[in-house]
């Protein structure tokens, strides 16, 4: 009689061991240097670009302590299955070693009686192993339900979201680029993102029209300028999304200015560098409702020294001429 391949298939019952306790692999993690970045990076770099990378690495340092924690949370609860499954082993292994004393019992027992007593021994082993296999399984099963337990404790654990892609993360800063030109233009963004507004989004703006709003925006060259800068005054708060043309789904920067004239009834170019239209104007010409242009960058003049422009939301910051090194195209007023 092969003994080993009888208890074989019950060994086989047996889980495989694993090693839990990986989100401690980088103990050189300096959390008092990630902290620090935020503020270093805002005393280096003036103005609003500096403010938009430091609460963009001050959110990053606040995920980094979120993810530790939440990964240190996970180690626990692997660690505890992994010292249930440890356990199931040791038992399956106690069952099979208990079914093969058994056996051999059954077997020896046997031959010591001899003549056709002695035949029963097959019969004997086969119901012992049986027997034992479902305690086994009976083990298996119990093994299951502390893992399930286990598996409901990690989906409990609040881990922080994944950032965006850094095109994304860019982008959604004040002041950053828009919609690029042609030669730019990543090719995964679908040709509709180019699209100027739709009926939908022009029917979204609740102002009043172009003659009543214009009494509301001091200075305004036009009531179709002013209009133009009530409707992008409505879409404050509004989030960043690049290619984004309607107050329900984001703006980018170009997509915010085309949005708030084609609610005055005024049709301008989609990108950026393209809004560079109408008539060109100095700084101390400038009057609510005249865009700030860039090459890759637009934003429209307010009131009191302020533009409105798409930055992670949409806001009001000082007029500027600078851009994280963009190429100033000018002032132009588009209804001049």
């Amino acid at each position: 009689m092969n003994l080993t391949t009888l208890i074989n298939p019950l060994l086989q019952l047996a889980p495989s061991p694993f090693l839990a306790g990986h989100s401690e692999s980088v103990p050189d993690l300096d959390l008092q240097l990630v902290d620090g970045l935020a503020p270093s990076v805002a005393h280096a770099v003036e103005g609003i670009a500096g403010d938009a990378i430091s609460q963009s690495l001050g959110a990053g340092a606040g995920r980094v302590h979120q993810a530790m924690a939440a990964g240190q949370s996970i180690d626990e609860i692997a660690r505890q299955g992994e010292h249930a499954v440890q356990e199931a082993i040791a038992d399956i292994t106690v069952i099979a070693q208990e079914c093969l004393q058994d056996v051999v019992g059954a077997v020896t027992s046997s031959s010591l009686l001899g003549g056709p007593l002695g035949m029963l021994s097959g019969p004997q082993v086969a119901l012992i192993v049986e027997e034992r296999k479902i305690q086994a399984h009976d083990r298996l099963i119990e093994l299951g339900r502390e893992l399930q337990l286990l598996t409901a404790d990690i989906a409990a654990v609040q881990v922080p979201e994944a950032p965006r892609s850094p095109s994304d993360a860019s982008a959604a800063a004040p002041g950053n680029t828009g919609v690029p030109s042609s030669a730019e233009a990543p090719q995964s963004v679908a040709p509709e993102a180019l699209a100027s507004p739709s009926a939908d989004s022009v029917a979204e703006f609740s102002g009043e029209s172009a003659e009543t709003n214009s009494e509301d925006v001091a200075g305004a060259p036009s009531p179709q300028a002013a209009a133009a800068v009530q409707a992008a005054r409505s879409a404050m708060g509004t989030p960043y999304q690049w290619g984004g043309t309607a107050p329900g789904s984001g703006f980018d920067c170009s997509g915010l200015t085309q949005w708030a004239y084609a609610q005055a009834g005024v049709d301008i170019p989609r990108t950026a560098q393209e809004q560079a239209v109408g008539t060109p104007v100095s700084q101390e010409q400038l009057l609510p409702g005249d865009l700030v242009v860039w090459d890759g960058h637009v934003a429209m003049v307010a009131e009191d020294g302020q533009m409105i422009e798409a930055g992670d939301p949409v806001q009001l910051s000082p007029i500027r001429t600078e851009n994280i090194g963009m190429n100033f195209l000018g002032f132009y007023r588009p209804t001049g």
